[in-house]
């Protein structure tokens, strides 16, 4: 049977390209790429500062230039200031494969981190600190 037709000639080739692309991919056992997202909120608190911190000794300045400004700020009752610092980072990183089966691929794994660290200060002075963090 003869196609009479201009437009059945043109068919065949993309036809053909797309068989062959078929084969290729059913032929394939695993073929990856991995994707990620990542959110962080905040700095990075320097342990290495953290563990300088002495109550009653170490001055609101000194922990300014250490860390910055802080993410929060609350003065307390007893008219002493809350200072908050807070580091939090979350990453996920999602797969997707081709196998002769098809196409899958779902979330691999989190990293996350947060570490917080509270100061009280009173008159220009660090009176009492705390520090923690989570993996």
């Amino acid at each position: 049977m003869k196609c009479k037709f201009h437009y059945c000639k043109l068919a065949i080739v993309p036809t053909l390209g797309l068989l062959i692309l078929l084969s290729v991919i059913g032929c394939s056992t695993i073929v990856g790429t991995t994707t990620g997202t990542r959110s962080q909120k905040g700095s990075p608190i320097d342990e290495e500062y953290v563990s300088k911190i002495k109550d009653y000794v170490t001055l609101q300045d000194q922990v300014l230039s250490w860390f910055g400004q802080p993410r929060m700020s609350k003065i307390l009752d007893d008219g002493s200031i809350l200072w908050t610092y807070i580091y939090r980072r979350q990453e996920a990183d999602l797969g997707f494969w081709l196998t002769p089966a098809g196409a899958g691929g779902k979330d691999a794994s989190k990293v996350t981190n947060h570490q917080t660290l509270e100061i009280i200060l009173r008159d220009g002075l660090v009176i009492q600190h705390s520090y923690s963090r989570m993996k």
